[in-house]
């Protein structure tokens, strides 16, 4: 079945337009994604904050990140409800096949789709992990890495070129 929402034709741009509009966050919009990064990343330092408040063991916290990872792979692969996909970008593979190439030298590419997009979302967590550590070798200048590390991951996400700080 061909996806319309990759047609250049007014029939495509209907489709992709309908999808947009749909809704769950659309996963073409480049705010939209921005968001989700943003989310995802802010998740990930309240979860450090509840560690070091003892609320929750270390243990749970990775555990709850490799969760994370995995609804955004799901979401990514336009597998989630709550989030309208990009046709064949997500749901076809295209994703996968742009993360595969841009970090080969990272991630196990011999995964299937879904595995490849958690372990795009797992360097975000590796990322952060990494400026949660800095901050105590050089304080709040640590986080200025932050927007770069949403600003590129965001990019990823949508086919653009993007490097995740690690």
């Amino acid at each position: 079945m061909t996806d319309k929402t990759n047609k250049t034709d007014p029939t495509g741009w209907h489709h992709a337009m309908k999808r947009a509009h749909s809704e769950g966050a659309y996963l073409g919009d480049r705010e939209a994604v921005e968001n989700i990064v943003k989310g995802f990343v802010g998740y990930i330092f309240r979860r450090i904050d509840r560690v070091s408040d003892g609320e929750i063991t270390q243990e749970m916290a990775i555990n709850a990140d490799k969760g994370a990872c995995y609804k955004m792979s799901l979401a990514f692969m336009g597998e989630d409800s709550d989030f309208t996909s990009m046709g064949d970008w997500n749901e076809g593979g295209g994703l996968a096949r742009f993360l595969r190439r841009e970090l080969g030298h990272l991630v196990d590419v011999s995964g299937d789709d879904r595995h490849i997009i958690e372990q795009f979302f797992a360097l975000v967590v590796m990322a952060v992990y990494h400026i949660i550590s800095q901050l105590h070798e050089e304080g709040e200048s640590a986080l200025e890495v932050l927007p770069e590390l949403i600003e590129n991951s965001t990019n990823m996400l949508l086919g653009m070129p993007g490097k995740i700080p690690l």
